[in-house]
Order: structure tokens, then C-alpha cells, then sequence
């Protein structure tokens, strides 16, 4: 039931997503008030809470066994890759996605290993905002929440699409899905750990660490929706006023 009125939800806030004036627009900010307080409640809690924990946890954590974590978490996120991929009507990445969670679940020890990757099968992100993108459903506004991050409207919506439509909540144990949560965690405090110089520059050094990390957040989600970009075409952050 629960699921149910989660799905309810995240359609209703699909709904009333506001249309950007333009798909590129970096200006345009409906939630700018409710966004720069939250973004403070997420400086804050970055500088004396996320910020130490991750560098603490990189520096005891081998990296080999921060890989392995990584390893099992992107593997068992595939089985909802792959519904993602049906509903995008990719039945080749389908087939890849499939035959991926396969074989490093099986040969992989669960996961921890990644003999896949040698098969010319690398891990691809997949979800419901790559989905919704492919349908040509529009961003929304950018949304930042309180100890959540940065977002957009579809961003959020599709966060909580994916935990309803993935397979695995239906059918694991719930300790299974407590792992496999804790294992998501320790694989965001990796990211943290690994992008310390450039969090650091973003939300600490930068004069305008609200306008940096929105026009950041924008400029890579639209570039890896939009298949890459060059660098070189991204707007400075920094060039905020």
C-alpha cells in the first residue's frame, strides 16, 4: 500500500511540474527562495557532518573494497535498469542490462566483481528521469532539498518512480533491501570522498555557492541526458554575479 501511495504521489507531483520559458535556460529559478535555505541547511551539514565523514571513510577504506561496494550496488540497481530500458523501448540495452546482472551476480560473487565489463558490458546509469527525458517530458524547476541535494521537479519525481518500480523491493527480504540501502550509502560517501576538491571549490570557496552548484548541476544533467559534451561548451559556474 505503501508503494502504492508513493506511486500515487510522485504522479501528482509529475503533474504540476512547471514548463520552463526554455529546455536550456540556466536563469530560470521559480523555487530560488526555497532553494538558497535549503542549500544552506546542505552547506552546513556538508562542512561539519558529510564532508569529514566521507574524508575519514576514504582514508581507512581500502580501495579495493570501495570498489567492490561500488561494484555490488550498480549491480543490483540493474534489474531496474532494465525496466527502465523497456520503457524507453531499448530492447538492445534490454539485452545488455540483462545479460550484465547475469553474469556478475554469478560469476561475480554477487556482484563485488565486474567480470562483465571485460565482456564490453560497462555500467550504464539508467532511470526513470532518462526515461521520462526519452519521452520528452520537460526538467521542471530546479529543486534543492534540505539533506536531500540538489534536483529538479523530474529529478525528484523520478527518484521516487524508481523505488517503487524496482523489481527488488517486491521481491527481496526486507533485510536484504536494508543492505543493499547501507550499501547505497557507503557508495554516496565514496563519491563525496572521490569529488572532495571539487565539493570543496563548489560549496565552500565559491562566492555564490548556490548559483555555482545549480548552474554545475544543470549543466551535467543536461549533458549526460543529452549523450556528453564538450567541456569547452559549458558555461563557467563561477561566473555568477
Amino acid at each position: 500500500m505503501r508503494k502504492l501511495i508513493a506511486a500515487a504521489g510522485t504522479a501528482l507531483l509529475l503533474a504540476g511540474c512547471t514548463t520552463a520559458p526554455a529546455p536550456n535556460d540556466l536563469d530560470w529559478d521559480p523555487h530560488r527562495s526555497f532553494n538558497q535555505t535549503a542549500h544552506k541547511v546542505n552547506v552546513a551539514a556538508d562542512r561539519v557532518v558529510v564532508g569529514p565523514v566521507a574524508r575519514a571513510y576514504g582514508e581507512v577504506t581500502p580501495p579495493l573494497l570501495r570498489r567492490g561496494i561500488t561494484n555490488v550496488r550498480d549491480n543490483w540497481k540493474l534489474p531496474g535498469h532494465v525496466v527502465q530500458s523497456a520503457l524507453q523501448g531499448d530492447g538492445l540495452q534490454v539485452a545488455k542490462s540483462t545479460t550484465r546482472f547475469l553474469v556478475n551476480t554469478t560469476f561475480g560473487l554477487g556482484g563485488i566483481l565486474d567480470p562483465a565489463k571485460d565482456m564490453d558490458l560497462p555500467y550504464e546509469e539508467n532511470g526513470f528521469n532518462e526515461t521520462f527525458y526519452a519521452w520528452g517530458v520537460p526538467e521542471g524547476g530546479y529543486l534543492e532539498i534540505p539533506l536531500g541535494g540538489p534536483g529538479t521537479e523530474r529529478d525528484w519525481t523520478a527518484w521516487g518512480l524508481d523505488i517503487v518500480s524496482d523489481p527488488l523491493n517486491w521481491v527481496l527480504p526486507q533485510e536484504a533491501l536494508t543492505g543493499l540501502t547501507v550499501v547505497g550509502g557507503l557508495d554516496l560517501v565514496r563519491k563525496r570522498y572521490e569529488m572532495d576538491s571539487i565539493i570543496e571549490a563548489l560549496l565552500h570557496q565559491s562566492a555564490n555557492s548556490y548559483d555555482a552548484t545549480r548552474i554545475a548541476y544543470l549543466q551535467r544533467m543536461r549533458a549526460s541526458l543529452g549523450g556528453g559534451t564538450s567541456v569547452d561548451t559549458l558555461e563557467d559556474v563561477y561566473a555568477t554575479e
